[in-house]
């Protein structure tokens, strides 16, 4: 009889720790969803969220050399560049695509600073 109500508690006790997993993944989940609500809303409060500052850092190194891994040739003009923005940015390029590529030659294609700046930064940039 004692064996059979430690077999009942064991299995209720397992039941309870996997409904205790899913709440914390679901929590996780949540916070993660929160998080990224508030740094597009732009409220004073997120700014300092991990993902605000994320954005703020990865803006600031357009044109920076510190961390470049890919120069874009853009005229006669050589922008330092980042391929894991690249490919965050764009469909057609991929981290895989962009692996062995230490540059990219874009000068005959339309693009101005205005455009490659938008594309690193995510904003409009100092040019409207």
């Amino acid at each position: 009889m004692a064996e059979e109500e430690v077999a009942k508690l064991e299995k209720h006790l397992m039941l309870l720790r996997q409904e205790y997993v899913k709440l914390q993944k679901k929590l996780a989940e949540t916070e993660k969803r929160c998080t990224l609500l508030a740094a597009q809303a732009n409220k004073e409060d997120s700014s300092e969220s991990f993902i605000s500052r994320l954005l703020t850092i990865v803006a600031d190194l357009y044109e920076q050399e510190q961390y470049s891994d890919l120069k874009i040739k853009v005229g006669g003009k050589h922008i330092n560049a980042h391929k894991f923005v690249l490919a965050a940015r764009s469909d057609s390029w991929s981290l895989a695509n962009l692996s062995s590529t230490k540059e990219l030659d874009l000068s005959g294609e339309p693009l101005t600073g205005w455009s490659l700046e938008t594309a690193s930064t995510g904003s409009l940039g100092r040019r409207l």
